[in-house]
């Protein structure tokens, strides 16, 4: 799953986390008394965690300049007013999408029909295999081989697309990957068993876990 709060939003806002504001997939807010849970949560359309900053698209959208989003999470969320002309929710592939890359071509095509049409002028097309199987097998994985090949056809398909239409010179196609990926061998892991260093009936919350992990105590017990 992309990391929403450290890189993702920096690729659409311009902007780092101290400054959009998500520093996770999953957070929570003390001034409002709720949690952030990256869609297919609804807790990700709730539209204050996103009034921070302002994307691209709602950039575009102010300028005049019509967008289309395909699973950009965010796109369903009513920001400083304004949501992108056109906005197909964020679908988690881990939940069973057999159809991604189907569904990935079409929206490329039809993406093209409407620049070749002048319909739209911004387009972001969300493709998240390359991601979920690298973090769920490692990026040297089978999988994860198999949809760099799939996305790197996928490309092909649309400059050649570009190309049969007359767009080559007309449209600026940006590939942005979020963050890298490294192996990891769980021999040499060192683990931080948070159980040994805190008691956990002094933290109110504890939000996400792994690599990083965000505590909130109760009152009173933050110096402890």
């Amino acid at each position: 799953m992309e990391e929403l709060g450290k890189s993702i939003l920096v690729l659409r806002i311009g902007l780092y986390s101290e400054n959009h504001g998500f520093v996770q997939n999953m957070m929570y807010d003390s001034h409002y008394g709720d949690f952030f849970l990256m869609a297919p949560n609804d807790t990700a359309s709730v539209p204050h965690w996103w009034d921070s900053a302002e994307p691209l698209w709602i950039t575009a959208e102010k300028k005049g300049l019509r967008s289309a989003l395909y699973w950009w999470d965010g796109c369903q969320v009513e920001i400083r007013g304004r949501k992108p002309t056109f906005c197909r929710k964020y679908k988690y592939v881990g939940y069973s999408w057999p159809t991604v890359n189907e569904d990935t071509q079409e929206a490329l095509l039809t993406a093209l029909q409407l620049f070749e049409n002048n319909e739209i002028q911004l387009v972001q097309i969300y493709y998240e295999p390359v991601d979920f199987y690298g973090h769920k097998f490692g990026p040297n994985s089978i999988e994860r081989k198999k949809a760099v090949k799939d996305i790197d056809s996928l490309l092909d398909l649309a400059q050649r697309e570009m190309a049969s239409r007359g767009l080559l010179n007309k449209v600026n196609m940006v590939v942005l990957s979020d963050h890298g990926m490294t192996s990891t061998d769980s021999r040499g892991l060192s683990v931080i068993n948070l159980n040994q260093i805190i008691d956990m009936a002094d933290i109110r919350y504890m939000v996400y876990y792994g690599a990083t992990s965000m505590l909130l105590p109760h009152d009173g017990k933050l110096e402890k």
